[in-house]
């Protein structure tokens, strides 16, 4: 667990959050919102680098490491050979697959209902 929530957790999480904020949410939306009644304004340039270059270079590290830790070990025939071989890989596996699947379903409930609440926005 403490893999998946210090090492693999915040760039996923950091990378969800950019999106919902930045593309779902709106961008300008967001930037009126931090300078309202602020005494220092934020530089645009920050603006772009948090709507482009951000989720660009979190979606990098996030694919590199899935090439890295799954894609390479499944097709190189380590975790398939495992399975098929019928070799006990322990209850932390269960237990880092029903994690991710529900953080994976936490996330998809996020993503609608930033959606919903963004097309109920736009319509009134």
């Amino acid at each position: 667990m403490d893999f998946w929530a210090g090492t693999f957790g915040p760039p996923l999480l950091a990378f969800v959050e950019v999106i919902v904020i930045m593309w779902i949410f709106g961008g300008k939306r967001i930037w009126d919102e931090m300078h309202r009644g602020a005494q220092l304004r934020v530089p645009f340039f920050f603006y772009y680098t948090a709507k482009y270059i951000t989720p660009l270079f979190l979606g990098v590290i996030l694919v590199a490491w899935i090439y890295q830790n799954v894609a390479v070990p499944f097709f190189t025939g380590t975790i398939f050979q495992k399975a098929l071989e019928g070799v006990d890989m322990g209850w932390a596996v269960w237990a880092t697959r029903i994690f991710l699947i529900l953080l994976f379903l936490g996330m998809c409930i996020i993503v609608r209902s930033a959606a919903k609440h963004q097309r109920k926005e736009v319509a009134g």
